[in-house]
């Protein structure tokens, strides 16, 4: 009767662990890996935002800039017309009205961070969470830049596509400028000119306190 072979179990047991931790060490290799190449993304991200923020400053800046140099023409159109007399220069500074200004923002990096998924990377809720609200912000600065257009292109545009000379930039008669539909439509645009620009004001407060406390990143 032939003897049975002795199994060595201490053998195929060191043989089991070295296997198990062959495989452990692959997939931490894998983990670190994907650790390093998320950690490089997600920097890129936030380096493309702060770019970004650092973009939409400018256009702000400029937006209102551009809107108080605006605002003061209205605030002197109204002034004018209530006096009525220089109709010349109302004519003038009405026309200065058709270059409507209102803020661009830029928002690229922000869309890339989040339609990619990649906004899962941030641990740091506080940061996230300020990127977020500070792009929310945008939206309000924007609608404020809608209503203001709403009225522009519903009552001050098109009064002034009749009743004004557009090719040679002739005066009209007085009642032209004096009339009810044409003030109403200054003095509502003067109204939100002036929300407007304080929009402005806040956004640019937004960003700087962001850029302020985010400068490292």
């Amino acid at each position: 009767m032939a003897k049975s072979k002795k199994i060595d179990w201490l053998n195929h047991g060191l043989e089991f662990v070295v296997v198990i931790v062959g495989i452990l060490l692959a997939f931490q290799l894998d983990s670190c890996r994907e650790d390093r190449k998320n950690e490089v993304l997600l920097r890129q991200h936030l380096s493309n935002i702060i770019e970004e923020t650092e973009f939409n400053l400018r256009m702000v800046d400029s937006a209102l800039i551009k809107g108080q140099e605006a605002e003061k023409n209205l605030n002197q159109l109204l002034q004018l017309i209530a006096r009525e007399q220089q109709f010349e220069t109302i004519n003038a500074l009405s026309m200065q009205q058709l270059a409507f200004v209102n803020v661009y923002i830029k928002r690229n990096a922000y869309q890339s961070l989040i339609q990619s998924g990649d906004v899962r990377l941030i641990d740091d809720f506080e940061l996230k969470n300020d990127i977020i609200n500070l792009y929310e912000y945008y939206n309000w600065t924007e609608f404020y830049d809608e209503v203001n257009g709403e009225v522009f292109t519903a009552y001050f545009l098109p009064y002034v596509m009749k009743e004004f000379d557009l090719f040679q930039l002739r005066t009209q008669e007085p009642e032209v400028y004096t009339d009810q539909r044409f003030k109403n439509a200054l003095g509502t645009m003067s109204y939100q000119f002036t929300a407007r620009l304080e929009k402005y004001r806040e956004t640019q407060e937004r960003i700087r306190a962001f850029l302020e406390k985010y400068e490292e990143l």
